[in-house]
């Protein structure tokens, strides 16, 4: 299997990602052409282009649903269809484009995958792994849909914030490839792409996002989202975009707040935290450490 991520910088962009699959032919032989046999096997797939943070129980997927679909004449009409509906059928899959021959012997597809955004610990809804051995983090992307999850060795490297809910937690996971029954989720889902957005406007990851007073006991007078920042600081970021409304200030808007205090303040350094909500952003300094 090669690999490569030429795609990947456009598409990931939009908060998607590109996988391009080649189905190589069992038979190229001149005997094959000879009698029209131009064969595709499709459990002999290559990947020619993935984004690099794509884990690799994903790339075992699609091999184990393509592999089950048998060798089929590339001028057989259906075969584009057949294979794009496999392809769909994957929870993390968003959208396929329509297949395409590659004369003789190939067959070329491109997919967008849903991007995972944030984790959320999985101990408080009791799913673990299926070796027994712990939890495997859940992954949620942009909409708060449960994607299949990594080995915690590949989601520790996509270096995602960890959703928090507080009290009451929140509400058991649904199925793979479903949204999240809990407007938490949803909602925290929405403004991890924002933090995403921000640490590449200014330069401040987010290592966790506080959604607990989101949803139908929410205090109106509180942030709805609190971004926490690798030194503990805490964002006051508002309204998700899944939950904006009229008034609420533009993400771009923040992070130009944000920035203008970093400016003061590099990396938050002395700082409790920063209000992004309104037309000034307020910056709360740390009080005093005590000494023991």
């Amino acid at each position: 299997m090669t690999t490569a991520a030429r795609l990947a910088p456009v598409l990931l962009a939009g908060g998607v990602a590109a996988i391009g699959g080649t189905f190589l032919a069992r038979a190229g032989t001149g005997a094959a052409a000879e009698d029209g046999a131009f064969l595709v096997d499709p459990a002999r797939i290559e990947i020619v282009e993935r984004p690099a943070w794509l884990p690799p129980e994903w790339l075992d997927e699609i091999e184990r649903t393509l592999g089950a679909l048998g060798p089929f004449s590339i001028f057989d009409e259906a075969a584009p269809e057949i294979l794009r509906a496999a392809l769909a059928g994957l929870d993390w899959v968003e959208v396929v484009a329509e297949p395409r021959r590659d004369f003789p012997r190939a067959m070329r597809a491109v997919i967008r995958i849903r991007r995972p955004v944030a984790q959320i610990d999985p101990k408080g809804s009791g799913t673990f792994s299926a070796d027994g051995k712990g939890a495997r983090p859940l992954l949620v992307d942009a909409e708060g849909r449960l994607l299949p999850p990594a080995s915690p060795g590949e989601t520790i490297s996509l270096d995602l914030p960890m959703l928090q809910a507080g009290t009451p937690p929140f509400a058991p996971p649904p199925r793979v490839g479903e949204a999240w029954p809990d407007p938490r989720v949803v909602a925290g889902a929405a403004a991890a792409a924002d933090a995403a957005a921000l640490r590449a406007r200014t330069g401040i990851a987010v290592r966790a996002i506080d959604v607990s007073n989101t949803g139908e006991f929410a205090d109106p007078t509180g942030s709805e989202i609190v971004f926490v920042a690798e030194d503990g600081a805490r964002i006051l970021w508002g309204r998700s975009t899944a939950r904006a409304v009229y008034g609420e200030r533009d993400p771009e808007e923040k992070a130009a707040s944000l920035a203008q205090v970093l400016q003061t303040y590099p990396g938050l350094a002395g700082l409790e935290g920063v209000d992004l909500r309104f037309d000034e952003a307020v910056a709360t300094l740390a009080g005093p450490v005590e000494s023991p």
